[in-house]
């Protein structure tokens, strides 16, 4: 199944060598060739595989089947991170931060609904949430509860979580490889789950429209290692939030200023300063255009090369 499947790879790794961006990982279903079009989800990035590597020197193989460990460049080189999942065009995941699995869960204390742990999902790791527990099951006396409270030590149930940011996700009964997961509380293994049902998006529209942007931007002719290069750092996103009153945006500013003073490419995105210019034609009530348009500043400030420390 896994060689037949659609193509999944997670990227584990990236390196730079010889001035290129070699994407490492494991091929988990599928295979994958010279020339082929990728997307990697959950960004939507797209790219052309230019040559697979193979390391120490040896002949360079024609493709990577599941199962197999390999490198790979682009034809045109993207800033891609760990826990992209690279796969062929006509076969994408499901990309979602809402999800129902069944999980087994060992941890000494009950895992209750609003409880976070940390998820990992092959290479892809993000804090969640646990929506609802839909049942619960003793795998002891092999009792079952609905909409229970909470599941206890040793218990298996149905759950609902949410992600703190989109994820590729697999239906565990179409691709076992990609459809499960592990979640950890303070660095420990306190369950273990398959994915059952991926839900719609709590930001899907939002995300809709940030790849068609990626779908028709043009590119300049400095390429974003180029900037990386001369800044001495990639970019970065630095989200401060809280109540009123609790000094996230005075903590912005000193940040700013010090990582300005270490020589580092930074700017303070402020949405006061937003609403008063770039959205100040909208209503004070109106919520998702002002989310959107300080999102697309960003995008630009990190192109750009910038640390953005948006408030």
């Amino acid at each position: 199944v896994a060689q037949d499947g659609p193509l999944r790879l997670p990227l584990q790794d990236v390196y730079q060598f010889d001035g290129r961006r070699i994407l490492a990982g494991r091929v988990e279903s599928g295979a994958l060739r010279a020339g082929d079009v990728l997307r990697f989800w959950p960004s939507g990035r797209r790219g052309q595989v230019d040559r697979l590597e193979r390391f120490p020197e040896a002949p360079r193989p024609d493709e990577a089947r599941a199962g197999w460990c390999t490198g790979f460049t682009l034809e045109e080189q993207l800033f891609l991170e760990r826990g992209e999942v690279a796969c062929h065009e006509d076969a994408p995941p499901q990309v979602s931060d809402r999800f129902e699995a069944n999980l087994f869960w060992m941890g000494r204390e009950p895992l209750r609904v609003g409880q976070r742990c940390l998820l990992r999902l092959g290479t892809q790791e993000a804090p969640v949430a646990v929506e609802a527990v839909l049942r619960s099951l003793d795998a002891g006396r092999l009792e079952g509860a609905e909409a229970p409270s909470c599941l206890n030590r040793h218990e298996a149930g149905e759950l609902r979580l949410r992600a703190q940011r989109s994820l590729a996700l697999d239906l565990h009964a179409e691709l076992p490889n990609t459809g499960r997961f592990i979640l950890e509380v303070d660095g420990d293994i306190q369950g273990g789950g398959i994915v059952t049902r991926v839900l719609e998006s709590s930001d899907e529209r939002l995300r809709r429209e940030a790849l068609a942007r990626e779908e028709h931007w043009r590119e300049g002719e400095v390429r974003p290692e180029e900037r990386f290069a001369r800044n001495g750092h990639g970019p970065a996103l630095l989200l401060f939030s809280g109540p009123a009153g609790s000094g996230k945006a005075r903590l912005a500013r000193l940040l700013e200023r010090r990582l300005f003073e270490e020589g580092r490419q930074v700017l303070l995105l402020d949405s006061k300063n937003l609403r008063a210019g770039l959205s100040a034609d909208l209503p004070g009530t109106e919520v998702d255009e002002p989310v959107r348009r300080f999102g697309e500043v960003a995008a630009l400030l990190l192109r750009s090369g910038f640390i953005v420390a948006c408030v």
